[in-house]
């Protein structure tokens, strides 16, 4: 038999154990959702701030892409408007020759 003395060291022996694993978990528990909090909080405040950017430019997005493919023509057509045009006296002058 045991004496009262030895089980109640073995039951502070197990409740500090008890305690010493609880306080690790703990930690751990605190230490992952510190860490997995943190982190949800910047994808939330990354997409936030996508619907918002989104929200805000939207208008300016659809005027830039409707006016897009006009100073694309510009551009291309411009040179050639030039050069035709320059070049028009000499071939209105060719063609009075044939």
């Amino acid at each position: 038999m045991t004496t009262p003395a030895a089980r109640e060291a073995r039951r502070d022996a197990r409740r500090r154990r008890r305690q010493a694993v609880v306080s690790c978990g703990k930690r751990a528990v605190a230490f992952l959702f510190s860490h997995v909090g943190l982190a949800a909080m910047v994808v939330a405040y990354s997409i936030l701030g996508g619907f918002l950017f989104q929200a805000l430019e939207a208008d300016h997005e659809r005027q830039v892409k409707v006016r897009q493919p006009d100073v694309f023509l510009i551009r291309l057509s411009a040179p050639m408007y030039e050069a035709t045009h320059e070049n028009a006296p000499r071939f209105k002058a060719l063609q009075n020759q044939h």
